[in-house]
């Protein structure tokens, strides 16, 4: 990418957690633009499965195969008149390519991933999904424009502040925004006895078969993804993380925690920290994994470079016609 600075503002934090040794889940974010400064933001959360090293191994092949196939196909996909429909289409096949691959490499030893993909551009989001890591949105309806400067002027979040958020989560109303919506679907066995009214929501949150997947990356011979599109607003944001760290909060803590966050911090590097120690504080047994992302409004200044740019280039396209 350019040296123009990004308008979308992300964190990423992984850690092992307070019981495992080693972490099998694996966070990724490209951020690219195209010839007339549209910009691109790729954000996954993959969580491996397998032990010893096996599911690091399955999560970083999801990671590095996005990588590599964005590096070979961005211009295709900038010129492209529908380009997130191509690239729906092209990470479908990338997830069912995976997964053969990671059958190929468990026939000694059973090897899997999650994997939920998110895709921003031009106020439309893509979503691919297999598993149960979860992709959440939280709207904002009080939307704050930021200058540069006043985005370098980040406040600092201390030790004390996260105890005070914590707390916060037991008594502080819902915002009044559009709230966190879940734009997943968790393929497990768990969620589909919800779906059939077998079970509560609450029962599900310490089902003990809370962990059974009907579909991941490497286990069966088909994977079904669960793919959808939607728009978004600048300044809302999504939330992507793994079942070690929406476990251990029930639905409305996560918009507790998040919403104050959200509207009062620029640095959205350090409220993924936070959220992640927050879940080490309450005794993390699996790996936890949060990734955030929000785009902010485009400056003026960058505004009218891009318009510059597409009259140069129509005034150029009209002139060659001329001399045809």
């Amino acid at each position: 990418m350019s040296q123009m600075q990004s308008s979308f503002n992300f964190g990423l934090s992984t850690h092992p957690g307070v019981v495992k040794k080693n972490n099998e889940d694996s966070v990724f974010l490209k951020l690219d633009r195209d010839v007339d400064g549209e910009e691109i933001a790729i954000m996954l959360v993959a969580d491996g499965m397998g032990g010893y090293h096996a599911g690091e191994v399955a999560s970083k092949l999801v990671t590095d195969t996005i990588h590599n196939w964005w590096q070979e196909q961005n211009r295709f996909i900038f010129e492209s008149d529908k380009p997130l429909a191509l690239m729906a289409t092209e990470i479908e096949k990338l997830l069912h390519d995976m997964n053969n691959s990671l059958i190929e490499r468990s026939q000694w030893r059973k090897i899997g991933t999650t994997v939920s993909l998110l895709v921003l551009l031009k106020n439309s989001y893509l979503i691919c999904h297999v598993g149960d890591s979860r992709i959440y949105h939280i709207s904002s309806s009080e939307v704050t424009l930021s200058s540069d400067e006043e985005t370098e002027d980040v406040c600092k979040l201390d030790r004390d502040e996260t105890e005070e958020l914590q707390q916060q989560t037991e008594t502080m109303p819902l915002a009044e925004t559009g709230g966190l919506t879940q734009l997943t679907e968790d393929h497990s066995w768990v969620e589909l006895q919800l779906k059939n009214g077998l079970i509560t929501e609450a029962e599900a949150q310490s089902h003990p078969q809370r962990n059974v997947l009907l579909q991941c990356l490497g286990i069966k011979n088909q994977v079904k993804p669960y793919i959808t599109k939607g728009s978004y607003k600048v300044n809302d944001l999504f939330l992507l993380c793994s079942d070690g760290f929406y476990t251990l909060f029930t639905k409305d803590e996560i918009e507790r925690l998040l919403q104050p966050l959200h509207d009062k911090y620029e640095d959205l590097q350090q409220i993924s920290d936070h959220l992640v120690e927050l879940a080490n504080q309450r005794g993390a047994k699996d790996n936890v994994t949060v990734a955030l992302l929000r785009q902010r409004y485009v400056s003026e200044k960058r505004g009218i470079k891009k318009f510059i740019s597409k009259l140069i280039k129509t005034r150029f396209s009209f002139s060659s016609g001329e001399n045809q």
